[in-house]
């Protein structure tokens, strides 16, 4: 078979010697036609895998790699070649009894030499030994099918295994679903495919918290929610999250404010003192454990996120800031409130608790 095929390769350069220099390329950059001299009209193809930038394949991309492929192939009309839907016709045919050349012949084996060269190229170098005794495009993509596409028990039991224990954790919405639906999409090819309603509530297991109401919404429907319907919902959640968390960040306190001043910190310490300084003011002497100001003026107030009751003119003092312009009251202690309308200092005693 193989002394048969070069001769026929050899046959198929001879034919096309003269043809060879009209190689054009099309309007598409992405495909390379080539003249047919037993058929003119019919011209054979070649895709530029490279220009393509399709997914090489590895050992663990097999499903990625072949759903590029085929959408490829199926554009250029060329899948019936790998899909043995369109198999090789005899090299003779006997037209009157008289045995003569076939002119789809060689047309055919040219066009699959030039895809069986296209796989080569979509394929890591490491994985060219599996298809090397392959004569003809389908033998090679039967071959990496059954490499990769019929996996082992452990390999399906790795796949649940991964399924089972995935949360959604820090990452987005987008992410979590998509490295779940990735999952059970190759138990499916795998022929192991899990039940809809059963990876829906998988989605809603790995979720946090801030998640739970989608789950109650869910799980009240009478009829099963679509994959991509309750990807809607959770995303929507999610924005709404992070906008919360973003007016949060602005105004991360609504009973700590402060009035126009170049500078106030409130300290928890054992003397539990607010103080509070102008560089306009007459000077004054601080108490132990008492926060002093210098005479720098700002146009607005920032306030660390961090620690809610440390207020700065400087913004070398902190590490997250955020600016404010909220009203001129202060609560500490117990909640009771300090209304601060005059420089000055103030005690209250031993608090006990944390101050906020």
């Amino acid at each position: 078979m193989v002394s048969e095929l070069k001769s026929v390769l050899n046959l198929a350069h001879h034919s096309s010697t003269n043809a060879t220099n009209n190689i054009t390329m099309t309007t598409e950059p992405q495909l390379i036609t080539i003249p047919n001299p037993e058929n003119p009209t019919q011209t054979l193809q070649l895709i530029n895998i490279s220009h393509q930038s399709v997914i090489k394949l590895t050992s663990s991309n097999y499903l990625a790699w072949k759903l590029q492929i085929e959408a490829i192939l199926i554009g250029y009309d060329l899948y019936k070649y790998i899909g043995n839907t369109h198999p090789c016709p005899p090299r003779t045919i006997s037209p009157n009894n008289i045995e003569a050349p076939n002119p789809a012949f060689l047309p055919w084996i040219r066009q699959d030499k030039l895809l069986f060269g296209a796989l080569i190229g979509s394929i890591s170098s490491s994985l060219v030994l599996l298809i090397k005794k392959s004569t003809t495009s389908h033998e090679a993509w039967q071959i990496l099918a059954n490499t990769y596409a019929r996996p082992t028990r452990g390999h399906i039991k790795q796949i649940k295994d991964q399924i089972k224990k995935a949360t959604k954790g820090s990452q987005s919405i987008s992410n979590y679903m998509q490295y779940i639906k990735c999952r059970t999409d190759q138990l499916t090819t795998f022929g192991k495919p899990m039940d809809h309603e059963d990876i829906i509530e998988k989605i809603l297991e790995g979720l946090d918290d801030d998640y739970h109401h989608i789950a109650d919404i869910v799980e009240g429907r009478d009829t099963p929610i679509s994959f991509d319907e309750l990807h809607e919902k959770i995303i929507n959640r999610e924005l709404t999250i992070q906008q919360s968390q973003y007016a949060s960040f602005l105004h991360p306190v609504t009973g700590h404010i402060v009035a126009q001043c170049s500078l106030f910190q409130l300290v928890p310490t054992f003397s539990h003192s607010a103080t509070r300084s102008s560089p306009t003011e007459s000077q004054w002497h601080p108490k132990p454990h008492i926060t002093t100001t210098s005479g720098v003026e700002t146009p607005a107030w920032l306030l660390e996120n961090d620690a809610s009751h440390h207020v700065t003119a400087d913004l070398g003092n902190l590490s997250l800031y955020a600016p404010y312009d909220g009203p001129d009251d202060i609560k500490i202690g117990d909640g009771t409130g300090l209304h601060i309308s005059k420089t000055g200092s103030t005690d209250r005693g031993h608090i006990p608790g944390r101050i906020t």
